[in-house]
């Protein structure tokens, strides 16, 4: 399974990389922003991506997501909001944007691991 981390702060997206890969998803990769993270998902198209809200620049994560869903080869993509903010409005605006779920931060490892596995369709 091929995940990708877009995350602007490199810390947190260094720890995220890391505690997926120590539950066994050896294909992760990480974008700074929603541009190179662009470009990466549409040269290596993933399983799932992890993608700020937040983002610097011109594609934030909404934007990203909206990109994402509106080109045929990436729709399958699993999106996952990552946001500081959680609340019932937050939630709605990502998957109004296309994201199919989102995750709080600080992002807790068994919802992170549980959200890998909705993902992969796991049990």
């Amino acid at each position: 399974m091929r995940i990708l981390i877009v995350e602007d702060n490199p810390e947190l997206a260094a720890v995220l990389a890391e505690l997926l890969r120590i539950e066994g998803y050896d294909d992760v990769r990480i974008a700074p922003d929603g541009t190179s993270g662009l470009v990466q998902v549409r040269s290596s198209v993933p399983d799932a991506v992890l993608c700020d809200l937040g983002l610097p620049g011109q594609i934030n994560g909404l934007e990203f997501a909206l990109r994402c869903r509106a080109d045929p080869a990436l729709q399958s993509i699993y999106l996952v909001a990552i946001s500081g903010f959680g609340e019932a409005e937050d939630r709605q605006r990502a998957l109004d944007a296309g994201f199919n779920e989102l995750l709080a931060k600080p992002i807790r490892f068994d919802v992170l691991i549980d959200c890998a596995r909705r993902a992969r369709k796991e049990p």
